[in-house]
């Protein structure tokens, strides 16, 4: 079975993640290696829902705080493992998405886009 380029680069660029460790043993660069790679994630998502559906969300930042703040909150405040606390974190920021996604699919453009940028209440 042979894989495509794709799959090589993605696999390297997982590799290259998994060795971020070794490669930057320094915390500060490797605290500044990980801001880049999660800013790169939400830049890379963002050109998922802007670029190739064409949607508009001004909240779709608001959810990638929402994780991030759910994922500190239970590694803070209720001493959970931070490994722990990113997919908590995911799965509460998925739920406050699910829960203002569904009402609004039958909005469209600019609509649909006020409401993705409020929290509900």
């Amino acid at each position: 079975m042979r894989h495509s380029p794709r799959f090589w680069a993605l696999a390297a660029a997982v590799a290259l993640l998994l060795l971020l460790p070794v490669l930057f043993p320094h915390p500060f660069v490797l605290s500044i290696v990980t801001q880049a790679v999660i800013w790169a994630l939400l830049a890379a998502s963002w050109d998922l829902l802007s670029g190739y559906t064409g949607q508009i969300s001004f909240g779709h930042a608001g959810f990638f705080a929402l994780g991030a703040y759910v994922a500190a909150a239970l590694s803070k405040h209720l001493g959970f493992s931070a490994w722990l606390g990113l997919p908590l974190g995911a799965a509460g920021a998925a739920l406050v998405g699910l829960g203002t996604g569904f009402p609004a699919l039958r909005l469209r453009g600019h609509y649909l886009a006020l409401v993705r940028s409020r929290w509900p209440s």
